[in-house]
């Protein structure tokens, strides 16, 4: 999801493409994203559904990735055809965003409508999303009651994110080696992005090894 991207439409399509794909799988899903990307959204509302199949087809799931697009443009033609994100979106506040987009964008759900809505405000907008495997495998082992089903990502996000307000970023970073991201924080930030990267390689390098010997989680 790079900043160069700018576009709050093409925002929300790439948080849902990139749904379903193998980390393995990551230059795939970063040509087609460029393919995309160069022909900007008006560019994109003049592809034939064949045309835009083919160039996700890659990423698999091509004619479900399809009416995801049919979706969005329904939900992306409501507003004035700007790539300013329109006022009645930066209004809401993050819950309410992800809410709305949750419920208004056929095939968004809970995860990606807070990869959406943290890639549309910015890194630091305060967002932590999650995903799949970290509900599933790391919430149970961190404590937190979970959901087995679409709210539930929304459950432990605020869960964390509630944590994290807590958190002395600047004793924690200092004794964990990342001298170098606190020397970019703005005094009492909290750094969600930080928080949200940790658990997810937590959770790669860890929980889906499945084998509790390994996890230092486990072990204490």
């Amino acid at each position: 999801w790079p900043t160069e991207i700018t576009d709050w439409r093409l925002k929300i399509l790439f948080s849902v493409l990139s749904t379903r794909v193998n980390y393995n799988a990551i230059s795939k899903f970063q040509n087609v994203r460029d393919n995309l990307a160069h022909r900007g959204f008006d560019g994109l509302m003049k592809l034939s559904s064949k045309e835009f199949m083919s160039i996700v087809t890659p990423l698999g799931l091509a004619e479900s990735r399809w009416k995801f697009w049919e979706s969005l443009r329904i939900f992306a033609n409501s507003f004035p055809n700007t790539s300013e994100v329109p006022p009645q979106l930066q209004n809401l506040s993050n819950d309410e965003h992800i809410e709305f987009l949750q419920k208004h964008i056929r095939g968004v759900g809970y995860k990606v409508a807070e990869g959406s809505t943290l890639y549309i405000r910015g890194y630091q907008c305060g967002i932590i999303p999650v995903d799949s495997g970290m509900k599933d495998l790391l919430g149970p082992c961190l404590g937190f009651e979970t959901e087995q089903n679409a709210r539930g990502h929304e459950r432990m996000r605020k869960h964390i994110e509630a944590l994290a307000s807590k958190l002395d970023f600047s004793t924690l970073l200092s004794a964990t080696g990342f001298q170098d991201i606190l020397s970019e924080m703005r005094e009492g930030q909290i750094n969600t992005w930080w928080v949200h990267l940790t658990l997810i390689y937590f959770k790669r390098r860890y929980c889906n090894l499945h084998d509790a010997s390994k996890c230092p989680l486990a072990k204490d």
